[in-house]
């Protein structure tokens, strides 16, 4: 019984795995996309304009999906925040009783 409480518990407590898994691939994206700036540039500069527009296509691409998981993700810790917001109240009253 006490294993499946404090499975329980953490369960609650801890952050959704999906959540987790959009975090991670942001990060991901960031770094990549912090890359291809750098190679965009370094194109530019060299005036191999076929690399850079072809970086600069990919960034594009980058941008988009993080401003997607920017909002899936804002979206799920709100909802996250609530039910564990709710669940953390119901301890409250559960310890004053």
């Amino acid at each position: 019984v006490d294993e499946a409480c404090a499975k329980l518990n953490n369960e609650i407590t801890s952050k959704p795995t999906i959540l987790d898994e959009i975090d991670r691939r942001i990060i991901q994206l960031e770094m990549e996309r912090l890359s291809l700036q750098s190679d965009f540039e370094k194109y530019e500069e060299d005036g191999n304009t076929f690399k850079a527009t072809s970086e600069n296509f990919r960034l594009a691409k980058i941008d988009e999906e993080l401003g997607s998981l920017k909002y899936e993700q804002q979206e799920l810790n709100m909802k996250w925040m609530a039910e564990k917001g709710a669940v953390d109240r119901l301890k409250d009253v559960k310890e004053k009783i």
